[in-house]
């Protein structure tokens, strides 16, 4: 009776270790196969977020300017056309310093705070969207923030052309989710002046990719 108490001990033991071992097995399997989506739906919460931020602190440091036509000057010949655009360089490299501070301090409160994503995302079902615990992702800014200021001229219509200046902004920053992290660029533009002028194309404006 002993021999056979001891055998059936074993015998339990070893269903347990098997169990366990499926267990984890399991846990490997559904790691493997969730772990791209959920770093992918990261990326992409991710990247929405600082994208919110950039264009709430240009929004923000934009609307503190008496009049966008401070960016830019028009001058006209003696017909009264428009001849050349000259753009406020100090003013808009300003404008562009101001905003790059008031992104800094965002991301700082992002980085601190971090952001919740439903693990139910994963599925790729809208009705479990909502559900599950949510999987707390880490953003961390990398090196400092690039912005640069893009202008262009080009024909709008007959006899007419657009003026426009954008800043063109990049992010970039590593997003951490438990057991992964990615390192990826976040890129957006903001558009600050778009002139419709009437008339030939000006012969004179600055290019700032030149």
């Amino acid at each position: 009776m002993a021999v056979w108490g001891k055998k059936k001990r074993i015998k339990k033991s070893w269903r347990v270790v098997l169990v366990l071992v499926l267990f984890v097995f399991c846990l490997i399997l559904i790691d493997l196969k969730l772990a791209p989506l959920i770093e992918k739906i990261a990326l992409q919460q991710a990247n929405l977020a600082i994208v919110k931020i950039i264009n709430q602190a240009a929004n923000e440091e934009f609307a503190k300017l008496n009049n966008d036509a401070d960016l830019i000057t028009l001058g006209k010949d003696d017909l009264g056309q428009i001849n050349y655009i000259s753009p406020n360089t100090l003013r808009l490299n300003q404008l562009s310093t101001d905003i790059v501070l008031k992104i800094e301090e965002e991301l700082k409160i992002l980085s601190s705070q971090g952001i919740s994503i439903p693990s139910g995302l994963a599925s790729g079902l809208t009705l479990l969207a909502n559900l599950g615990p949510n999987i707390n992702v880490m953003i961390q800014p990398i090196g400092s923030i690039d912005v640069k200021i893009e202008d262009s001229l080009e024909a709008a219509g007959i006899n007419q052309s657009k003026y426009k200046i954008a800043l063109a902004i990049s992010v970039d920053i590593q997003v951490v989710v438990p057991l992964h992290d990615q390192v990826t660029q976040v890129q957006t533009k903001y558009p600050l002046v778009e002139t419709v002028i009437v008339g030939p194309i000006p012969d004179t404006y600055l290019d700032f990719s030149q």
